[in-house]
C-alpha cells in the first residue's frame, strides 16, 4: 500500500460543485422561477440594489465570487442596459426559456405480470 499525504487525499465536493460555472464574459439568462416575475440585482455585501431583472433576460458575466455553500455569486450586467449587479448562480440559466420540469416517471411493475422483457432490470429473470 502506497503512502498518500494528508493534503493529497482525495476530499468531498462542497455542495454546489457540479454546477454550472459560468466564465467571465459569456452570456446568461436571469432565471426567476414562478410566481415571481423578476428578481432584485445586489452590491457585493448582498445588500438589495435598486435595479431588477425580469425572467429570461440576457445578462452578461462580468466577475465571480466562490462561496462554499451557497454556491458562486456572479457579478452580471445586463445587455439591454437594466442594471448590473450580484446574483446566486441558482438565478442564472443557459437558455432564455425555461424548461418544464422533469417528467416523473410512473414506476414500472417488477412482478411476474411484467410480460415485455426489455423493462425487465438488467440482470433480473
Amino acid at each position: 500500500m502506497a503512502f498518500v499525504p494528508e493534503n493529497r487525499r482525495s476530499r468531498p465536493r462542497g455542495p454546489y460543485a457540479g454546477g454550472r460555472v459560468w466564465a467571465v464574459g459569456s452570456h446568461a439568462y436571469v432565471h426567476c422561477p414562478a410566481p415571481h416575475p423578476a428578481i432584485a440585482l445586489t452590491d457585493e455585501f448582498e445588500r438589495a440594489s435598486s435595479a431588477s431583472l425580469d425572467d429570461g433576460a440576457e445578462v452578461e458575466v462580468r466577475a465571480w465570487r466562490p462561496r462554499a455553500a451557497a454556491g458562486a455569486r456572479y457579478h452580471v450586467r445586463a445587455l439591454d442596459g437594466a442594471g448590473e449587479g450580484w446574483l446566486g448562480v441558482a438565478q442564472l440559466r443557459s437558455t432564455r426559456e425555461q424548461q418544464p420540469p422533469p417528467a416523473t416517471r410512473s414506476p414500472t411493475p417488477s412482478g411476474p405480470e411484467t410480460a415485455d422483457p426489455s423493462t425487465r432490470r438488467f440482470g433480473r429473470r
